[in-house]
């Protein structure tokens, strides 16, 4: 048994879609794709907004084919690797996905929660009302990172204009986790959905 964490977006089909505390959740089949159990909170990605989060624990597999399956969907994963798959789990806590982004979580997920809302006119407005040193303090923002993070010194006094991690400087990648991505990804799925791919 291994205790980790799944971040569920808002596929209506994904197993863990209408999770509740205490339950066991199984996948209907060996079949990909499989529950993606995070060992640390930092390695937690989540490709999609809104979304759950839950600590979980694996259940270990019972049966000779349960055994075989789970060790085929191990395959070609680093031994270092930050997740596993999974194809059972029990639902300890839902927790806060703001603990995703660090100790200003609960600001990235408001911004998170507008970007999924945003329309063309407020993006408008967003783009014309951009403060003239915005860049600057953004990269003064990445620097101060930088500076505290275990791998951070070969990337300080870069540009970091537009970069939304940096995954060699430390674990969290960035100064609000994986923030910058989810927001990044947000906008353009905002955009997406009110104006087509143009």
């Amino acid at each position: 048994m291994v205790d980790g964490f799944v971040y569920v977006n808002g596929d209506p089909d994904h197993p863990l879609a209408g999770a509740q505390v205490g339950a066991r959740v199984r996948m209907p089949s060996f079949d990909p794709p499989w529950i993606v159990l995070h060992h640390r909170l930092d390695a937690v990605r989540p490709a999609r907004w809104p979304g759950r989060l839950f600590r979980v624990r694996s259940v270990p597999a019972v049966t000779a084919e349960e055994r075989v399956a789970l060790e085929g969907a191990g395959r070609n994963l680093r031994a270092d690797a930050s997740y596993r798959r999974v194809f059972a789990v029990d639902v300890l806590a839902e927790l806060s996905p703001a603990l995703l982004f660090g100790p200003n979580g609960a600001a990235v997920v408001e911004v998170l929660d507008r970007a999924d809302r945003l329309t063309e006119a407020v993006a408008r407005d967003l783009a014309g009302a951009r403060h003239p040193e915005a860049a600057d303090a953004y990269r003064r923002a990445w620097e101060r990172w930088l500076s505290g993070q275990p791998n951070g010194a070969a990337y300080r006094d870069g540009d970091h204009c537009g970069v939304l991690a940096v995954p060699g400087a430390g674990p969290a990648g960035s100064p609000i986790g994986s923030g910058f991505a989810a927001i990044s990804i947000c906008v353009t799925a905002s955009a997406r959905q009110r104006a087509g791919s143009a």
